[in-house]
């Protein structure tokens, strides 16, 4: 039992590594934050899809630590209620998330690796979307709707990062990797 816990411990940080390292490979990136990755989201959905939601939780939120330690892009408003919002929905939530891939595995009949990426990718766009709505409305052009903005800003990068992430599940589970 030990022994078994200390390899899925082991293969959750190997995987958070990897996330750090494929978020760093970025195709394109976003003047504002965001970017398209070679799949940076999928080594921690493939954690939860392998190991459970609780796995897949903790190596979501590390992988958030990692991206805050890395990667901070600081609010327009300088107080300590938007750093927090924007921990929380630029970070945490849309990390975390990702490792929750297990919980809508089973709740699918077919496809359900795309369809279990595509959900916890959905919840990760509707948070950086309440971000933009909340923190970085600031940097809009003054005749934007914040929500129209920030739905059509996140969907430039998240669209395509989606798409990559979804494949590359689906290529690694074609593969009997796990």
């Amino acid at each position: 039992m030990k022994k078994l816990k200390t390899v899925t411990l082991t293969e959750c940080a190997l995987m958070v590594a990897l996330s750090a390292v494929l978020g760093t490979l970025s195709i394109f990136k976003m003047p504002n934050g965001g970017s398209i990755t070679l799949g940076g989201e999928a080594p921690i959905i493939i954690v939860s899809l392998r190991h459970g939601a609780y796995y897949g939780l903790i190596s979501g939120f590390v992988y958030a630590l990692v991206q805050i330690f890395t990667g901070f892009h600081p609010p327009p408003a300088k107080n300590i209620c938007s750093y927090i919002v924007v921990i929380l929905l630029d970070y945490i939530i849309p990390c975390v998330c990702l490792g929750s891939a297990r919980f809508f595995y089973d709740n699918f009949k077919h496809h359900k690796i795309l369809c279990s990426s595509f959900t916890v990718m959905f919840i990760r766009y509707v948070s950086l979307v309440m971000s933009g709505i909340i923190i970085w409305k600031d940097l809009f052009p003054p005749t934007a709707f914040a929500l129209q903005y920030s739905a059509i800003y996140n969907c430039t990068y998240m669209i395509p990062e989606t798409i990559i992430t979804c494949l590359v599940c689906l290529i690694i589970h074609k593969h009997k990797m796990f």
